[in-house]
């Protein structure tokens, strides 16, 4: 009777510290990975910060690209920074194609040239409900800095401008659509790609 129960001592004790291991293992793994998570949270934060106040720089005091893509073709474009109608230059039929080749080679370096950012656009990221009332004082705006080459650059130039001044967030949005194409794609737009494929998955 006695040696059974100093076996049952010896069987708990061994128990209690198998188990005592094995929350301390426990206790340390969650410890480890929770200070990983914290340190990849604080430099994805980092870079998303970083990136962000680079990204409202850029785009607003620097040049910037944007091409329309119609059935796999650039077939207008203009250059300006921000939504000033002040800093748009129009794109001519010339240099249009040129940047169209590049954009087919996905020579994208080239492409970028000195300008900041280039969006392309497909016909989709533009499509509206409805006729805006403020659409001829827009174009009439354009107009009056600017002769474009044709009717098309100067609709695709009324409808970027018109899109951001009543939905600033309309980029982000077509792009996660997969109806703007960006170049560079920095991290907070590679983040922006990865948080929709998650969430449609």
């Amino acid at each position: 009777m006695e040696t059974i129960f100093i076996i049952g001592i010896v069987l708990a004790i061994v128990l209690g510290i198998l188990i005592f291991k094995l929350i301390s293992n426990l206790i340390r793994t969650i410890i480890t990975v929770f200070i990983i998570l914290l340190i990849l949270v604080a430099i994805g934060g980092f870079f998303f910060m970083r990136d962000a106040n680079s990204l409202v720089s850029g785009l607003s005091k620097e040049q910037n690209l944007f091409l329309l893509e119609e059935q796999n073709e650039i077939t207008a474009g203009f250059v300006m920074s921000g939504i000033n109608i002040t800093d748009l230059r129009p794109i001519k039929e010339q240099e249009l194609s040129g940047l169209s080749d590049l954009y087919e080679s996905e020579k994208y370096e080239e492409l970028l040239s000195d300008y900041y950012k280039f969006f392309v656009f497909n016909e989709k990221a533009l499509e509206v409900e409805k006729e805006e009332e403020d659409k001829k004082t827009i174009k009439d705006k354009i107009l009056e800095r600017f002769e474009l080459p044709n009717e098309q650059t100067l609709d695709f130039a009324y409808r970027v401008i018109n899109k951001a001044k009543s939905n600033p967030g309309f980029v982000v949005k077509e792009y996660r659509r997969d109806n703007v194409f960006i170049y560079p794609k920095t991290f907070i737009f590679k983040l922006m790609k990865f948080k929709i494929r998650k969430k449609d998955e």
